[in-house]
């Protein structure tokens, strides 16, 4: 089978650009989302609490707008479409939900 060749776009982000978001935000999460012939790349950062306030609140009314409030809030670069393309936002906000099952805790009664 022959390998289709991809484009990426990555908003021109550069390693320079990952490295100075990682010393400002600590962890940066790249999202990866493949269409036909392209890949789009988007960086995103954790959310903060005042984030996650907003999205509880306006979630209960509205779950897209509650998504682009996430997606928007942790936003940091890559390909712009992936804001303004319906099919691209809507894969990225879903893995951008992702972000909280990275860690695990335990609860122990002492």
């Amino acid at each position: 089978m022959e390998e289709k060749e991809l484009t990426v776009i990555d908003g021109g982000v550069t390693e320079a650009d990952i490295m100075k978001w990682k010393n400002q935000h600590g962890k940066v999460m790249l999202i990866e989302i493949e269409e036909a012939d392209t890949v789009h790349q988007a960086y995103f950062k954790r959310p903060t609490l005042n984030t996650m306030a907003a999205v509880t609140k306006v979630g209960k009314t509205n779950e897209v707008e509650s998504a682009k409030i996430m997606l928007n809030d942790c936003w940091l670069g890559g390909s712009e479409t992936v804001k303004s393309d319906v099919v691209l936002f809507m894969e990225a906000t879903k893995q951008l939900s992702k972000i909280f099952d990275s860690c695990t805790s335990r609860l122990k009664n002492l």
